[in-house]
């Protein structure tokens, strides 16, 4: 059996172990090795586990303390979601870290998660959540987001579960073609293909046009080229593209932003969305639950942005985007995860990567 990925879960706030059998073709993608485990406080993964024994105690209270409102980044990139904490705990928080810092001289920002102690993986503190769910489902960009699952049975699968689900977030860009994250459909770990066992093995994407879902199987998938031997630097090759089976006429299709200059790019005020695993209000995710907000970008690289945004489990592959002074959408980034400078995704606007998109569309 290949190596497990544990993934959002049907069952609420329940990790499902996921493997990806090989058996497709190069050129058709079925996504890199990803783990969401939902909230710390009731994951496998609690953060006190990155304390080491010689480590202060006082560290590792403080650690478990974060862990009731952080984004916690295992040393894999990963990321693990935990309820946010109100302005006043999280300020008290930073303090005791700091006295901390003073005493043992730990050489960490908690802020930010950068630095290292034997040992330590110190969580970077998760500001309140401040995105909303879409109620208007009638109007664009919304009714072209759609919800990309995948569906598994078995307790092998699903980590004792008898049910559990992949689920990613996706944008439609063509009549039949998806945007999305490659860590959705391919896992880099095990260099195969991510395929359910239940329903449609390449999965379905979900759409929500007014009260009207219209869901389609997906019947075929690509990655980035450079996606199977990226290592460390994740976001700038987390990209793919989905062909659905369906055309559902009416659906917002996004257009691919070509802005390539820096200081326009960071004059934009710009959106995510996506389809969380568990709802900021303890829901547990369905194509009828899409939020986001708008933020800002804090960091550009030549395929990578990154954004203040707040994300959890179930975004990854959304669209982050703007909306022009006519009225019109477009992409600029596909959501990948957490990093240094922020929530981050490779980079659409003006880069090869848009490049890409268009091309293999073109005759697929």
């Amino acid at each position: 059996m290949t190596k497990w990925m544990t993934l959002a879960c049907v069952l609420a706030l329940t990790g499902c172990a996921m493997n990806g059998p090989t058996g497709e073709g190069a050129e058709l993608a079925e996504a890199r090795e990803w783990t969401d485990l939902g909230p710390a406080p009731v994951t496998t993964r609690h953060p006190g586990e990155y304390v080491s024994e010689d480590a202060p105690v006082e560290l590792e209270e403080l650690t478990d303390a974060f862990s009731q409102g952080t984004l916690l980044e295992a040393e894999d990139g990963h990321e693990y979601l935990a309820p946010s904490v109100d302005g006043a705990l999280r300020d008290a928080l930073l303090a005791d870290y700091e006295a901390l810092d003073d005493e043992y001289d730990l050489g960490a920002d908690v802020r930010t998660g950068e630095g290292e102690l034997t040992g330590v993986e110190l969580p970077r503190i998760l500001w309140r959540d401040n995105r909303t769910r879409v109620t208007n489902r009638a109007a664009d960009p919304f009714t072209g987001i759609g919800r990309y699952t995948i569906q598994f049975s078995g307790a092998d699968n699903c980590d004792g579960a008898s049910a559990c689900e992949l689920s990613c977030t996706g944008t439609l860009i063509g009549d039949r073609y998806v945007a999305i994250a490659a860590h959705c459909i391919y896992d880099r770990g095990e260099n195969a293909w991510i395929r359910g066992n239940v329903g449609v093995a390449r999965g379905q994407v979900c759409f929500r046009e007014g009260s009207t879902t219209r869901c389609t199987p997906v019947v075929g998938r690509k990655i980035s080229p450079t996606w199977r031997n990226s290592g460390a630097n994740r976001a700038r090759h987390d990209y793919a593209l989905l062909k659905v089976q369906h055309w559902f006429g009416g659906l917002h299709q996004m257009r691919l932003s070509s802005i390539s200059s820096r200081s326009t790019l960071n004059s934009l005020t710009v959106r995510n969305h996506g389809y969380p695993g568990t709802t900021p209000t303890g829901v547990d995710g369905s194509v009828n639950q899409l939020w986001g907000m708008n933020c800002s970008i804090t960091d550009i690289a030549n395929e990578r942005l990154s954004y203040n945004c707040d994300t959890t489990g179930g975004h990854s592959g959304g669209p982050v985007y703007y909306r022009t002074s006519g009225g019109g959408f477009f992409l600029l980034a596909i959501h990948s995860g957490s990093a240094t400078f922020g929530n981050t995704g490779a980079r659409v606007a003006g880069s090869d990567i848009r490049d890409w998109l268009v091309s293999e569309m073109s005759g697929w």
